[in-house]
């Protein structure tokens, strides 16, 4: 009893695995009637209802809206031999992605077709009936008329370059070294030497006491005051024709040209005469170490009397009057003053007519200077009984200073 009670849950077991093997065959069935359906169709059909859009894109995505139907094994296989077995992975791949994405030829499916969605995958319309033993071979999809242009070959993207090789930094060499540039000794600086007085070429000297000619001078190196490093200054004094009017050697600070007493001398206490004219003073110095150095300096000394005839005050004045024969002189030493009289010892007046002879002649002592006398006012010719025929007549005048000075000026005039 329990044998028979035991066998009846495997019967069951038994008849449930049977009735589940006969649904998983039907299913299986279905799936493979629905997989080889479209060769079967195509054994049927002259052509495949499809069309391919020459504008468009082929599309072998798995996710299109109707099936493309049966593509030529021969395509497929194109598609393969164009890929470069020497390339890599990613070549090849961007190799078969360019063959699928290049537009084909289009063809309108044939008349009566059930079969028109434009929007569907692109596929390529059949011309003539497939044999059944291609498509279970090598089936081709033939297309009369219409070549389909072979697909070109992607051209593989450039591999990318390289990474740089690394480069080694460049080798630091040391400096070379630059010598120093050897520093020449310096220059000794040359002696000083400067003129003081006269301070300046031309130089208008106007009397005795602008006559302390000086100079200074130093060894700079032995020092920069005044003597030092100097052995001796020697001064020597030209006239305008080169005549040496007077030599001198100095052989301590102060330099002067005439000696000093205190201070530097002037000419006259000297006992040197310098007169109107133009002279150069030249001072060359010597150094203790022997160097020597000589500076030169002009002055002028004008007339140092000062003489002019006053009446008649120009050359060739013309006189009417008898009472403007005043004829007038006035003098001055200008080392002694700038007043008519200071430093003049007297005045020598000569009156000449036209051919040269003496008419009068007449020394004052006393200013006023006049050639006819006169202590307050000059007299003319007619208070001292000389008359003055019409003729052309001239007036010397000459100067005496008390240092013993002559200068002599002349004028003429006229008695129509």
């Amino acid at each position: 009893m329990n044998q028979q009670n035991e066998k009846e849950p495997h019967s069951s077991r038994l008849l449930l695995f049977l009735i589940l093997l006969s649904i998983g065959v039907c299913l299986l069935y279905v799936w493979a009637t629905q997989s080889i359906r479209p060769l079967y169709d195509l054994s049927r059909d002259e052509s495949i209802p499809y069309s391919i859009n020459a504008t468009k894109t082929a599309d072998y995505s798995p996710d299109f809206h109707a099936p493309v139907g049966n593509v030529s094994l021969s395509i497929i296989l194109d598609l393969f031999q164009d890929l470069d077995p020497a390339s890599t992975p990613e070549n090849r791949m961007a190799t078969l992605v360019g063959s699928l994405q290049t537009p084909v030829s289009s063809v309108t499916a044939p008349a009566g077709s059930t079969q028109t969605d434009s929007t569907a995958p692109a596929t390529v319309a059949v011309g003539t009936t497939i044999p059944e033993t291609a498509l279970t071979e090598n089936p081709v999809v033939i297309v009369p008329n219409t070549p389909i242009p072979s697909t070109s070959t992607a051209i593989p993207p450039p591999p990318p370059p390289p990474p740089p090789k690394p480069t080694k930094p460049p080798k630091e060499e040391p400096p070379t070294p630059i010598p120093p540039t050897p520093i020449p000794p310096a220059t000794p600086e040359p002696a000083h030497l400067k003129i003081i007085n006269p301070s300046s070429d031309g130089a208008t000297i106007t009397g005795n006491d602008d006559t302390t000619f000086e100079v200074e001078a130093w060894d700079p190196a032995v020092g920069v005051n005044n003597g030092a490093g100097i052995t001796s200054v020697t001064f020597t004094l030209y006239d305008s024709i080169g005549n040496t009017i007077h030599t001198y050697i100095d052989t301590a600070s102060s330099y002067c040209a005439f000696g000093r007493n205190n201070n530097c001398s002037d000419a006259a206490s000297a006992g040197v005469l310098l007169s109107s004219d133009t002279y150069t003073l030249e001072a060359t110095m010597l150094t203790n170490a022997g160097e020597t150095k000589t500076l030169t300096r002009t002055f002028v000394i004008p007339a140092l009397t000062q003489l002019n005839i006053i009446v008649p005050p120009t050359d060739g004045t013309i006189i009417t009057n008898i009472a403007d024969t005043k004829l007038e002189a006035e003098a001055w030493d200008t080392t002694i003053g700038i007043t008519n009289g200071d430093g003049i010892t007297s005045i020598t007046f000569t009156l000449y007519d036209s051919i040269g002879n003496t008419i009068h002649t007449y020394t004052d002592i006393i200013s006023l200077y006049c050639t006819f006398a006169g202590d307050v006012v000059c007299n003319n010719s007619a208070s001292v009984g000389i008359t003055l025929p019409t003729d052309t007549y001239t007036l010397e005048a000459t100067v005496l200073t008390n240092a013993g000075g002559t200068e002599t000026v002349t004028r003429t005039f006229i008695i129509p």
